[in-house]
């Protein structure tokens, strides 16, 4: 994999802003392109040629957990359960670093229904972390203020996508003994600027102001979980266009289709994400339709954490290569009319005012495609 400000690939850059943080003339910008994703540029005349952007490049991770374990895993308290996208190993987690006088950072939706990470200093601040956010998180300052934090003695739990995890390192210059990242199971990074094209479309197909995206409700389980716009109003509506053009791969980042991090081999103390497949390993886990998780433990770090949370937790070892053949574990496929997409979006063509119908539009299934899925899920299903 090359680098990007060698190459200028957008696949070859996952957007962490490292180079630009630690560019001693604060030569380097990022930027938002035409598709809505930040890339580093590099002010000619101000750049000394130093090379220092290019050694803390976070897209080429060199050292990875060893000896990793992996669990089935539910967090036992319901209501905790209930407010996170599967079994709830996040807040158990978060609650134990609260506990030692810690600091939670994490991803939320500001009023403004921007994704960003922000910090937490107490469990109930940390309850905007739970829950599934469908779009590339704005870091701005979480990475000084994590630094900040860590130099001053206090102990850190960093949760984000696993670039994110391994940005914060690169900019660190490495681990710290009082560094906790936990990564999740990373389908993909959606563009913010689709993102807001879908709200105000939202917005204006009903005369009301969207307050709330629920990416994935569970209102009718984890199984069939659904997104639910809630607006200003009172009302709520049941749309799964931008979650399909996510899992469609039609509105992705250019890196997600090129990730390094994908993989079984994992970077951060700990891994959590949801454990689909339940059903074949251990069914009783799943019987209550509240969310099971996958957790994976990747360092000795995350082992010692493990062993003070397990009072919080039921869990079941699995076999790793097991668990990661039912969840995510290589890199997505770009959708075949991402491209065209894109231009659209690039253009101004698709906007907010119609940019609902081209997802669908360009989402649409050929029949005989509709007729082979439907086969292949009862093949699965009768396996």
């Amino acid at each position: 994999m090359g680098n990007y400000l060698d190459t200028y690939e957008k696949a070859d850059c996952n957007g962490c802003g490292v180079c630009a943080l630690k560019c001693p003339k604060h030569a380097i910008s990022m930027e938002e392109d035409l598709e809505g994703f930040y890339y580093p540029v590099i002010r000619k005349d101000e750049c000394v040629e130093c090379g220092i952007c290019r050694k803390v490049c976070s897209n080429n991770p060199v050292e990875a957990g060893s000896g990793q374990q992996t669990y089935i895993a539910v967090n036992p308290n319901m209501s905790d359960r209930k407010r996170s996208a599967s079994g709830g190993i996040f807040y158990a987690i978060a609650k134990f670093i609260l506990g030692g006088g810690g600091t939670v950072f994490g991803v939320t939706v500001s009023d403004d229904l921007t994704v960003l990470h922000e910090a937490a200093g107490d469990l109930e601040d940390a309850k905007k972390f739970q829950g599934s956010k469908y779009v590339r998180s704005r870091l701005n300052d979480t990475y000084q203020n994590v630094e900040k934090l860590l130099k001053a003695g206090g102990y850190v739990l960093f949760t984000g996508t696993p670039c994110q995890c391994s940005g914060l390192y690169s900019y660190l210059g490495g681990d710290m003994p009082n560094l906790l990242t936990c990564e999740i199971i990373c389908h993909a990074n959606p563009s913010p600027k689709v993102f807001r094209h879908y709200v105000k479309n939202l917005e204006i197909n009903a005369g009301a102001k969207v307050k709330e995206v629920l990416f994935r409700s569970k209102e009718n389980g984890w199984k069939n979980q659904t997104s639910i716009i809630v607006f200003e109003d009172g009302r709520r509506l049941e749309d799964s266009v931008y979650y399909q053009a996510f899992v469609n791969e039609l509105i992705n980042r250019p890196s997600c289709h090129n990730c390094v991090f994908s993989g079984e081999t994992r970077y951060a103390d700990l891994t959590i994400g949801d454990f689909w497949g339940i059903e074949r390993i251990a069914p009783d886990m799943a019987e209550d339709d509240l969310g099971v998780s996958l957790l994976n433990v990747n360092t000795e770090k995350g082992r010692k954490i493990l062993g003070k949370i397990e009072q919080d937790l039921i869990r079941m070892p699995v076999d790793t290569k097991t668990a990661f053949s039912y969840n995510h574990h290589c890199n997505v496929k770009e959708h075949k009319n991402r491209a065209e997409f894109f231009r659209g979006i690039s253009s101004g063509d698709i906007n907010e005012e119609n940019v609902i119908y081209y997802m669908k539009k360009y989402m649409k299934m050929p029949f005989y495609r509709k007729v082979i899925n439907k086969a292949v899920r009862i093949l699965r299903r009768d396996a």
